[in-house]
């Protein structure tokens, strides 16, 4: 794998692998240097609208052995502080979520 060695502002290097190499050879038991994670990148996603914040769960990974034990927590955690949340990857057809919410508008706006 190439090496490039990059100086540092505190005047040291520092030789690290090329990037687009490493993103090339990555399967997924490739243990990827930290220098490269990002913890922001980490971070539960929240849906935003207006000033309403949900956290987001993907039932996608919910249910996919590689992700579900870690999405489960992220789940349990969101039931326990939240009560609530925004499910994605659901499978539900959106013309379907579309006919529901016009339902629920009408039902609401009866006297």
């Amino acid at each position: 794998m190439a090496k490039r060695v990059v100086r540092s502002q505190g005047g040291y290097t520092l030789s690290v692998p090329n990037v687009q190499n490493l993103a090339t050879s990555l399967d997924k038991s490739t243990h990827i240097p930290e220098r490269y994670v990002r913890p922001e990148a980490n971070v539960d996603p929240i849906a935003r609208t207006n000033e309403i914040e949900l956290p987001v769960i993907d039932l996608a990974k919910l249910i996919d052995p590689e992700f579900s034990k870690e999405e489960a927590a992220k789940l349990h955690r969101t039931c326990q502080e939240w009560s609530f949340f925004q499910l994605v990857n659901h499978g539900v057809p959106e013309e379907l979520i579309k006919g529901l919410k016009a339902n629920t508008v009408e039902f609401f706006d009866k006297p």
